[in-house]
């Protein structure tokens, strides 16, 4: 039992070690944790962490299929985390007038400025079919100032632009 993320990141070790056993998804891994303290017939895929707080033995570590995954957490408030020198932030640009090349526009403007995009993904905006709202994390801080520039631009080239926030990077465990 675990989380359907933790799940479907098991995929391998699970298939391979436990063929003939039910898979059940939970809330969360710590979710999944507490239930493997109330029956000896449920196992958890969960943190060493969750191990410990519920008194659980780990039977095996390091289980997942790919090993360079991370999850990510965040903290949400009202202040900006300081630029480190190796931060990232996080927007949500949509593009009000869906045409061809608006979103090639916004991307070049990232491309003009040499600035490194890491994750770009599209998510429905619910309102009409085929209306996105772009979720993009690029290399930089908001204070840095070619990212302030680009930004600037980028506003006034698409419908919205919504600054999540800026962050440090994370480190490799």
């Amino acid at each position: 039992m675990s989380h359907p993320q933790a799940l479907s990141q098991c995929r391998k070790f699970i298939k391979s070690n436990f063929r003939n056993i039910e898979v059940r998804p939970a809330l969360s891994t710590s979710q999944a944790a507490r239930l493997a303290t109330e029956s000896r017939e449920i196992a958890a895929i969960a943190s060493h962490n969750s191990a410990n707080i519920y008194g659980l033995n780990i039977l095996k570590k390091n289980i997942q299929d790919v090993k360079e995954n991370f999850t990510r957490f965040i903290v949400i408030g009202k202040k900006m985390a300081a630029p480190t020198g190796n931060d990232k932030t996080s927007i949500i640009v949509y593009l009000e007038k869906n045409r061809p090349g608006a979103l090639y526009e916004i991307l070049g403007e990232f491309a003009k400025k040499a600035i490194d995009l890491t994750k770009i993904e599209s998510r429905p905006t619910r309102k009409v079919l085929g209306d996105y709202l772009f979720h993009i994390d690029l290399k930089g801080h908001i204070e840095d100032e070619v990212v302030k520039e680009t930004l600037i631009r980028i506003k006034d080239l698409a419908g919205m632009l919504k600054i999540l926030g800026s962050y440090p990077v994370a480190k490799s465990p």
